[in-house]
């Protein structure tokens, strides 16, 4: 049995990001997806479907979070996992984003919380019971990660009503 301290990370980073990107990247992916009764949301899952400004903000992060926590992990070069957002009330069957990659190829994931509100994870370390884990919100400059294992860490992201933004990267090592 593991403990979450062994299988997840949360890092703060210091990110230049010009004026008003998250928020019209946020838009953009927004109106890639769906809405109904006051939830929308929505999800990008290839670099080549970026719109304008998540292309710009993908560039940022690429070079002032995600590659550095690549060298230092001796990883290689990350790709866009997706990119995705939620705002309002979430249905009752979109509240828990479960996932689970048993079986799948090693992947190492840096799910970036883009939100000015922080984002809660659900991470199963071995027990029945999960671990919660919250990756605090942007402020002052910082954006925060959550890097972890994803084919060795059932987790779960939860869509509450402050809504989400978060860009997750990912590399399989050789």
């Amino acid at each position: 049995m593991s403990t979450l301290d062994e299988v997840a990370v949360v890092e703060r980073h210091a990110v230049a990001l010009p004026d008003g990107l998250i928020e019209r990247s946020l838009r953009e992916v927004l109106v890639a997806g769906h809405s109904a009764a006051g939830f929308a949301a929505g999800r990008i899952d290839h670099e080549r479907d970026l719109t304008p400004a998540a292309s710009d903000l993908d560039r940022i992060l690429h070079r002032e979070v995600v590659d550095p926590v690549g060298h230092r992990r001796d990883l290689p070069r990350f790709r866009l996992g997706f990119l995705k957002a939620g705002d309002g009330d979430a249905p009752p069957e979109e509240i828990f984003s479960p996932s689970a990659m048993r079986g799948a190829p090693r992947v190492f994931r840096v799910l970036v919380n883009l939100s000015e509100y922080p984002r809660r994870a659900f991470l199963w370390t071995g027990g029945d019971d999960p671990d919660e884990v919250v990756v605090p919100g942007r402020r002052c400059g910082a954006v925060h990660s959550l890097q972890y294992w994803v084919d060795a860490v059932p987790h779960c992201g939860v869509n509450d009503a402050l809504g989400y933004f978060v860009a997750a990267y990912e590399a399989a090592p050789a």
